[in-house]
């Protein structure tokens, strides 16, 4: 059964591979990633000359490498979101408009792992799109840190704070390079589970409707709406229990610990139980929500 599952995964990347969406999709999360990474690092670098330029006392923060690749990898993550919002939609809703569902039904695939494979090969789609948005940032603050242009810093070192007179400045380590790297890793894993969220959701919507535009409207509508739920507070007993609460927070914890924010609490078992059990909760609802509604369709009319 496996093995027909990747068979279904299979033809899948096939029909995308045909597409230009996907790859373009992919190309602009690697753009945001890189751009989100300079533009932070360009941002750092302007408040480090201001601060000198002024002739008075110091106090910022050193730049570091963490902060800036916290920032491309969160915004990038929120335009992969959107990637795994647009092919989930369309994952079954546009074999449905197109007419495709005759000849996928006629093949030796049974009809859960038609379902599931497609699934997971959205699923690999997304996290693939993901994990190459964070490699992207992170070979550009490799880069640009230490090319003559970039800041004086170490790429990924400790957080450092910078305080005196110019000429006389005290630096004082506040982080070391070891918590920012648990803090990553930690932001990494937080991060998956509100993609696959997302992208359930999307697949569910794809399953309950045959128009593309329908599905998507509909896809749209949830994220916005459980986007700004999160985001207001206007709801906050609902807020803890929405995947959106969670997508690209953990990244911004990181940057706001790297840029030394002190009312900032660092990721803990707590916070990364809740970020990884809420929404992989949710994806698991989508998943068998869709799959309710698909397997009582009829695929031949």
């Amino acid at each position: 059964m496996i093995g027909r599952w990747w068979t279904v995964v299979a033809m899948e990347w096939a029909k995308w591979r045909r597409q230009r969406l996907p790859w373009i999709g992919l190309l602009l999360t690697l753009l945001v990633a890189v751009g989100g990474t300079l533009g932070t690092m360009g941002a750092d670098r302007a408040e480090v000359r201001r601060a000198y330029a002024s002739g008075g006392w110091l106090s910022y923060v050193k730049p570091n490498g963490f902060e800036a690749w916290s920032s491309g990898a969160g915004n990038a993550t929120k335009v992969a979101a959107l990637l795994g919002l647009v092919l989930g939609a369309m994952s079954m809703s546009g074999e449905a408009a197109s007419g495709t569902w005759r000849l996928v039904a006629i093949r030796p695939v049974r009809r859960g792992e038609l379902y599931w494979g497609k699934a997971a090969a959205l699923a690999l789609f997304v996290l693939v799109t993901s994990v190459a948005s964070h490699l992207a940032a992170a070979v550009t603050v490799e880069f640009k840190l230490r090319s003559p242009m970039g800041p004086v810093a170490v790429p990924f070192g400790p957080g450092i704070e910078v305080a005196g007179r110019p000429g006389g400045e005290i630096e004082q380590e506040f982080a070391s390079a070891a918590e920012f790297r648990e803090q990553a890793i930690l932001a990494l894993l937080a991060e998956i589970a509100p993609l696959l969220a997302l992208a359930g959701f999307a697949l569910a919507c794809s399953a309950c409707f045959d128009n593309p535009g329908i599905s998507m409207a509909v896809s749209f509508a949830g994220y916005v709406l459980s986007g700004l739920i999160a985001s207001t507070g206007l709801l906050p007993r609902v807020s803890p229990w929405l995947a959106t609460t969670y997508l690209g927070s953990s990244f911004e914890t990181l940057s706001n610990l790297a840029r030394h924010i002190s009312n900032e609490t660092p990721l803990g078992p707590e916070r990364l139980l809740w970020s990884i059990g809420v929404p992989l909760g949710t994806a698991i609802l989508g998943g068998l929500a869709g799959w309710t509604v698909f397997r009582r369709r009829d695929l031949l009319t």
